[in-house]
């Protein structure tokens, strides 16, 4: 009996062993599982990160092109209006030489001018009705105010030349 006691004693060792290697082989199983499960859960993570920053990268990519079209269009508004300004600025030079002009031709042309009208008019003694709607006034002979000689000249009747011919031969 003591035979068959140690041969129990042995099974029940064995029995013992095989247990706690299968309680062992399941642990390491577990592990592995456990493991394989965190990777898999970490690299979803991470693909779901990868994914939004895809679509983070996309978003920024579109708003930089957006920004570069929008400084396309400034730079060219921007030269546009520097050709603008340089335009105004060669008006500007050309205006301030037009008006350097008219103050000298007021300065200079003007009253001379004046002075030449004047002349003509004492010279010619005529008075000139400028209300008209033609030609009209009259002459005043060697300054004699007594003996007006009038003339009206209608225009759309007579060319420049034939009026002022008629002048002459009125003064004459």
């Amino acid at each position: 009996d003591i035979d068959k006691i140690n041969n129990i004693k042995n099974i029940s060792r064995n029995v013992k062993k095989t247990v706690e290697d299968q309680q062992e082989t399941v642990k390491n199983i577990v592990r592995e599982l456990s493991n394989t499960v965190m990777t898999k859960k970490n690299a979803l993570k991470q693909d779901i990160s990868a994914t939004e920053y895809q679509q983070k990268l996309s978003e920024i990519e579109a708003e930089q092109n957006e920004l570069a079209q929008l400084i396309k269009t400034r730079e060219a508004d921007k030269s546009e209006l520097r050709d603008r300004i340089s335009k105004l600025q060669l008006q500007f030079e050309e205006l301030k030489q037009q008006r350097a002009s008219i103050v000298h031709d007021d300065t200079v042309h003007l009253p001379r001018e004046r002075w030449v009208l004047s002349l003509y008019l004492n010279i010619t003694n005529i008075k000139w009705d400028y209300d008209a709607p033609n030609v009209k006034g009259f002459l005043v002979p060697n300054g004699d105010e007594t003996c007006p000689k009038p003339f009206s000249y209608d225009q759309s009747k007579m060319t420049e030349y034939d009026i002022i011919n008629k002048l002459w031969d009125t003064m004459g």
